[in-house]
């Protein structure tokens, strides 16, 4: 399913979806960039990017793990600056600075729109809002640096119920509907 969020969004809709998120990301640290990941954040934030696709429900699909890997991470980045986009990464670190989440958005610089690639919350560290806190700190970062930015897309599986809660939450709408298919070959 494809969801719409246009922008801007309202600062304080922002601001008091951040208070109500407050209390439950206590002890946890909100850190924002654009571009490529800080070195200081991209072993974790490879491990919870390797697993985005074996974690967040997908329904019936049967998806391979992949492993972490960094090299891959900076590959793509320097794809995502060939391509003329940009990045606004988000994570959110434990007390020991382990990335306990991540998000990330990239702008086209195409068509102008973000479109929202991964957003995970590793499993010892959910029920803490976090998926919420990453999200609104990114989407406040992409209003900040790029205003011009008219719309955020996003995609997710009907069955990740958590996520579609979260982008209900932020203001994201329905706009396409899509499926994807898998054939076992046995």
């Amino acid at each position: 399913m494809q969801n719409r969020l246009g922008l801007p969004l309202d600062t304080a809709l922002l601001d008091r979806l951040e208070a109500d998120v407050a209390a439950a990301i206590a002890g946890y640290e909100i850190r924002s960039w654009v571009g490529p990941v800080p070195d200081e954040f991209v072993e974790g934030w490879a491990a919870l990017d390797a697993s985005v696709d074996t974690e967040a429900p997908s329904g019936e699909l049967d998806i391979e793990p992949v492993k972490p890997d960094v090299a891959s991470i900076r590959e793509n980045e320097e794809l995502i600056a060939r391509q003329n986009r940009v990045s606004f990464g988000t994570v959110a670190l434990t007390a020991d600075g382990e990335a306990a989440a991540y998000t990330q958005l990239v702008v086209s610089g195409d068509d102008g729109n973000a479109y929202q690639w991964g957003t995970l919350v590793r499993r010892a560290d959910r029920g803490h809002r976090l998926g919420t806190a990453v999200k609104l700190a990114n989407l406040r970062m992409l209003q900040r640096e790029a205003p011009q930015t008219p719309a955020v897309y996003t995609y997710n599986a009907e069955s990740n119920t958590q996520m579609l809660a979260v982008n209900t939450l932020l203001g994201f709408r329905p706009s396409e509907r899509m499926g994807e298919l898998q054939k076992r070959l046995e």
